[in-house]
């Protein structure tokens, strides 16, 4: 029955472990003993390996591959065009919030790109009872009464501060692994408090191969607040894949102006730089005197920089007639000799990415034309002078710059990708997303999670209602739609049954309330959602509500099928039947509930199927 299906990790770890859980693979071979912990089995081995260790990571990597037990409930008056939207908002602890929409989105998203809370040894607010993880939801967003599992300040030098925040990331990064695509992308900022954790725990997950790169960048001038004599002004993007050599990454389109000097045989050519940028202690074959071949001058690289080619490879340029000297050319003020380029001598179309972000363009000759593109981005003043223009606060102490997270989409992602945020905060991701597809036209979507943290403000009561404002501002600043699909992490809709039944009274009262399978307060569109997330069916799914004979059903397009979908808890009639048959079916749903006995339930499979649509139980 679809209403007890919950997507299992797994079931699809048996089929493709190496693809999906390379955790489990130590140099290549199939570490036995990390399957048996992935799996939920006991493992008694005790000899020592190489990883990351640290207290709690068993139950870390269990948190992993354990099923959700809530889902997601539609709340329009939250939504922007809830009908027409293509991007999701989620309230929630993203943990479940992920686990819920994982088997609709298995790898199918393009980039993922987290802020998560950097570790102070300040609190934050992803306290994980594993044995019970909804119900702390729930008391920590105030939606049952609060008992226990209290946020705790875990300040000390034991290293408990650390096992507490990796904890927390291990079954996120786990399960965003599963929601990227096989060319996806992972991009997490953090500063230097995590960052060799994080990078340890990446390498896990993804496989040492996975890491792509890691960029630097700076987020503020010297702080003359610095306990030390040392100011870190820098944090890391670091960026991971499961497959890095099919990762698209944009690069920067060469300048052909630049080959705008004629040869004399009808073609044109540049004078770039015959040096790179590394020391003679780097590369020490390339660091020689490098002579004219008719008047013997001597040249030697610059400082800090060597010739591009060995000897015998600048040898054969020089035949070639591919290197400039400034004897030959005493009329261009050269100093060093230079490479005679053509635009078919280029290795390729496009500037590879550098990891070092600049706040602007390099000035610097030999820099800029050293064949690398560069990702700008400002200083952090930018996103809290943004946020502040939009929302009238900054409300964040570091919020990210704009245009990091512009530029970052920009070079991963293409035309109708969708972009993921599940520590969305103040909702810059979503804002990148919108001010880029006015850019390029493009049309990329997003999905935000972000657990809905009190904030001390007048207006604002969570981060959730700044998010929510910042996209509706940054929409009509831009002249762009709005539109987002907002949800709610809730418990399931459908009645569980109490398993700790102590007499007749309480069997009874179980069997009265059994009479219905959904939970009062619960809306036909709150079933419907659940029963999409677990059939597979994204939250964008388009959705037609066919009303007949005083009842209703749904018809959903997605994932390259259509199907019927009946929620009703009245016997289905053959009307409905009819009408449902007027489309071009692949799957009917149906409540039990539609059908007087198992027999007639039995008896409809079988006429669905003879017309070759799969029919399913909810």
């Amino acid at each position: 029955m679809i209403r007890n299906e919950n997507f299992s990790i797994v079931e699809d770890l048996k089929e493709k472990i190496k693809e999906i859980v390379p955790t489990a693979f130590i140099d290549g071979n199939l570490d036995l003993n990390i399957l048996k912990t992935m799996l939920g089995m006991e493992s008694h081995e005790d000899r020592e390996r190489f990883g990351l260790q640290w207290v709690g990571k068993s139950k870390a990597v269990l948190a992993a591959q354990q099923n959700s037990v809530g889902t997601l409930r539609p709340i329009y008056e939250k939504s922007r065009d809830f009908d027409n939207a293509q991007n999701i908002i989620i309230e929630g602890d993203n943990l479940q919030s992920l686990k819920i929409i994982q088997k609709s989105y298995y790898g199918k998203v393009k980039l993922i790109y987290i802020d998560p809370p950097y570790n102070t040894g300040n609190d934050f607010i992803y306290p994980d009872d594993y044995s019970d993880p909804l119900n702390q939801y729930l008391k920590q967003s105030g939606q049952i009464d609060e008992e226990g599992n209290a946020i705790s300040s875990d300040i000390e030098i034991t290293g408990r501060k650390h096992s507490k925040w990796l904890n927390m990331m291990y079954p996120r990064l786990v399960v965003a692994r599963n929601l990227l695509s096989d060319n996806g992308v992972l991009l997490v900022s953090i500063d230097d408090n995590e960052y060799g954790h994080l990078k340890e725990v990446l390498d896990e997950i993804f496989g040492e191969e996975g890491h792509i790169a890691t960029f630097v960048w700076r987020r503020r001038i010297g702080s003359s607040m610095s306990a030390s004599w040392i100011s870190a002004d820098h944090e890391y993007v670091l960026a991971y894949s499961k497959n890095p050599e099919d990762v698209y990454i944009k690069g920067e389109e060469r300048d052909m102006t630049k080959y705008n000097i004629p040869d004399g045989k009808g073609r044109f050519f540049a004078s770039m730089p015959l040096t790179v940028g590394m020391n003679k202690n780097m590369r020490p074959g390339q660091w020689y005197e490098l002579k004219h071949p008719v008047t013997g001058n001597g040249y030697y690289p610059a400082e800090g920089r060597v010739w591009a080619y060995y000897p015998p490879t600048m040898e054969q340029k020089i035949k070639e007639g591919k290197v400039l000297f400034p004897d030959d050319f005493p009329d261009r003020n050269m100093t060093s000799p230079r490479l005679k380029s053509y635009p078919e001598d280029a290795k390729r179309e496009r500037k590879p990415l550098s990891t070092w972000i600049m706040e602007k363009k390099s000035t610097n000759e030999e820099d800029k034309l050293d064949g690398k593109y560069q990702i700008k981005s400002p200083k952090n003043e930018e996103g809290t002078r943004i946020l502040k223009n939009l929302v009238g606060d900054s409300f964040f102490t570091y919020p990210k710059p704009l245009t990091l997270i512009k530029n970052l989409v920009d070079q991963f992602t293409e035309e109708g990708d969708i972009v993921m945020d599940f520590f969305a905060g103040s909702g810059t991701t979503s804002h990148a997303v919108m001010e880029l597809n006015k850019e390029d036209e493009g049309n990329r979507k997003y999905i935000l999670v972000q657990f809905p943290e009190k904030v001390n403000h007048q207006i604002f009561n969570t981060i959730m209602d700044i998010t929510c404002e910042r996209i509706k501002k940054a929409a009509d600043e831009l002249g762009v739609s709005a539109s987002y699909k907002y949800f709610k992490l809730d418990s399931s809709n459908f009645r569980e049954w109490t398993h700790t039944i102590e007499n007749v009274e309480q069997l009874s009262e179980q069997i009265e309330l059994w009479k219905s399978p959904i939970k009062e307060n619960r809306s036909v569109e709150d079933v419907l959602y659940e029963v999409l997330l677990k059939g597979g069916f994204k939250l964008t799914s388009m959705i037609q509500r066919i009303e007949i004979d005083n009842t209703q059903f749904f018809v959903v397009d997605d994932n390259d099928q259509t199907i019927a979908i009946y929620l009703n808890q009245q016997v289905i009639s053959q009307e409905v039947i009819r009408e449902m048959k007027r489309f071009n079916l692949k799957q009917v749903w149906f409540l039990d509930e539609a059908f007087e006995t198992d027999d007639d339930k039995k008896n409809s499979e079988l006429q669905w199927k003879e017309e070759g649509i799969a029919f399913r139980s909810i």
